[in-house]
């Protein structure tokens, strides 16, 4: 573990959009059931979860750790919840914002973001924490930094693509567990996992050391340190 900040382990795997999913009627779930039970056991093993404010308009997650056959009933020691958002985008209503009384949540952002947003936000009981921007966004350096400093030992990172990206171009991330369902999706229009600019070559590709594959019910997980 590197000393200063938490040890960061990056979780991916795909999901529906969840306005789509929404509107078409579909489960937004890619991944199977057994994978998601394993991954609210990953929540409840770090200190804190992280995700993009992308992430936050596009599925609506409450990032909270949960249990119970149908995963709803909430397990007694939450993660901190915390939201980058470099503009103060997130949407009152949304569900990282809500079972304040259950799961805190702290909005990163930086000193561009609008006084009045950040009065509302406030207003509603959020911790807003305000770090140096880096070429416009969040420095997620300074933010691990802060972690680091309140304690939080251990911090799950569950995207979206450009976070992903972001905390892999700051060599942030110490482990990564990546879901794979046996389905075949792509498309123009499909987002990867990893956001940014592709590698120039395929030797600067971000590989994995200490790899392990393994099942988990019809899934595929892939994991490996950096």
């Amino acid at each position: 573990m590197k000393t200063g900040r938490p040890y960061v382990t990056l979780k991916a795997g795909m999901t529906l959009d969840g306005k789509l999913a929404t509107a078409t009627g579909e489960s937004r779930w890619i991944t199977s059931a057994a994978s998601r039970r394993e991954v609210h056991q990953l929540r409840r093993s770090a200190d804190a979860v992280l995700v993009g404010v992308g992430t936050v308009l596009a599925d609506d997650p409450s990032l909270t750790a949960r249990t119970g056959p149908q995963l709803k009933k909430l397990v007694l020691q939450q993660p901190l919840r915390i939201v980058v958002d470099s503009r103060l985008r997130t949407p009152l209503k949304a569900q990282v914002l809500a079972q304040r009384d259950k799961a805190k949540t702290v909005i990163a952002t930086t000193a561009a973001a609008s006084a009045a947003r950040r009065s509302v936000l406030e207003r509603k009981g959020m911790e807003i924490l305000t770090l140096p921007a880096l070429q416009g966004r969040v420095s997620l350096p300074a933010l691990l930094e802060e972690l680091g400093r309140r304690g939080i030992m251990s911090l799950l990172v569950e995207g979206g693509s450009e976070v992903n990206a972001a905390m892999l171009k700051a060599k942030l991330i110490d482990h990564v567990r990546l879901y794979m369902a046996p389905l075949l999706l792509g498309g123009q229009n499909a987002k990867g996992l990893i956001g940014g600019e592709s590698p120039a070559r395929l030797a600067c590709a971000i590989a994995l050391r200490h790899v392990v594959t393994r099942s988990v019910g019809h899934d595929v997980v892939v994991e490996g340190d950096l």
